[in-house]
């Protein structure tokens, strides 16, 4: 069980070096994902410690550093942000539209079973919509550019 302590370090390292976003399967948003990356191997191996999810090694060009990114998926992805939520600060926002996102999508047990469901009671296109308009509102907030300061 991590600390609080350990929590608000988890979210401020993820605030600055995190990514939340939303994939794309055949022009329809997909599922949650989200990396952290660095050049500092141990702590990526203390969050592999902390959190379900993949580590990978990523070898640079032209006299870079290596790195190593912490990729976590749809419900790993999940438990990592509800985890470190009521300490982000930058990316809490992203983080908000993930989880609301990863609710429309269900738990892997369920996910089926409730879009054969929707589609009878003839809300999945309802629900559809929602989730490409979540898509939409991350990767307008992960956009590249001048940003919004907050004071």
């Amino acid at each position: 069980m991590m600390t609080k302590e350990e929590l608000a370090y988890l979210a401020g390292f993820f605030d600055g070096e995190g990514c939340i976003t939303i994939s794309r399967i055949r022009d329809k948003s997909g599922s949650l994902i989200l990396m952290i990356s660095n050049t500092n191997e141990t702590i990526i191996k203390l969050i592999a410690k902390w959190f379900k999810g993949d580590i990978m090694y990523i070898k640079q060009k032209d006299n870079r550093k290596e790195a190593w990114t912490f990729k976590a998926y749809s419900q790993d992805a999940e438990i990592f942000l509800k985890a470190i939520y009521p300490y982000l600060l930058i990316k809490k926002e992203q983080a908000h539209i993930g989880l609301e996102y990863q609710k429309l999508i269900g738990t892997k047990g369920t996910r089926y079973n409730k879009i054969r469901r929707l589609t009878k009671n003839k809300i999945l296109p309802t629900i559809l919509k929602l989730r490409e308009e979540l898509f939409k509102q991350i990767r307008f907030l992960n956009r590249r550019g001048n940003l919004p300061i907050y004071s």
